[in-house]
């Protein structure tokens, strides 16, 4: 666990992680293992634990950097670790069957990613880089509309067992060597 600096914990550290999973007086710390030199997470990144992040990197056979972050998640929805598949729509009916949200939300998620990936047919490329993010989108909203921040799952492949987080917004993800959370 990192603890929060002075300068940090002058700049509001206490208010933003208060009551979340990162909040004192442990400093949870998560990890992102990653490829490429990037200042701002994108939408929907997993954090885990150093042993997952390293064992990603290790299946990906690729030199990575670790990413070490406090997490402002205060209710996150469980579910299961779908990165064999990665589809939206299958954690969607997930949520439907578990009662975290009905199936009126289900149908506005499957609309709107259809609408999505219709409006980037033909973009190829692009559109599977951002694919991850556009069908997390609608999928979040509905779950934050009930009250969820996140979501939390048991990993099946990388530091099994141990748990991983994807924050629905970038603002609850605050990298341990900056001053100010991440907006």
């Amino acid at each position: 666990m990192t603890k929060p600096s002075q300068d940090q914990l002058n700049n509001g550290f206490e208010t933003w992680v208060d009551g979340s999973i990162s909040a004192a007086p442990v400093y949870q710390t998560f990890f992102h293992a990653t490829a490429i030199e990037f200042d701002e997470f994108e939408p929907f990144p997993h954090f885990g634990t150093l042993q997952a992040a390293t064992d990603r990197s290790y299946h990906r056979q690729s030199k990575h950097r670790f990413v070490e972050v406090w997490l402002a998640i205060k209710r996150p929805w469980t579910t299961y670790d779908n990165s064999s598949s990665n589809q939206v729509s299958q954690l969607a009916m997930h949520a439907v069957q578990e009662g975290a949200i009905d199936a009126h939300a289900l149908q506005r998620i499957l609309d709107r990613i259809t609408t999505d990936a219709v409006k980037w047919q033909g973009a190829g490329s692009r559109y599977s880089a951002m694919k991850w993010q556009l069908s997390m989108r609608p999928f979040a909203d509905e779950l934050q509309a009930v009250g969820y921040d996140a979501l939390c799952y048991e990993n099946a492949v990388e530091d099994k067992g141990s748990t991983s987080f994807i924050p629905f917004e970038t603002n609850q993800i605050w990298w341990v060597d900056s001053n100010d959370p991440q907006r």
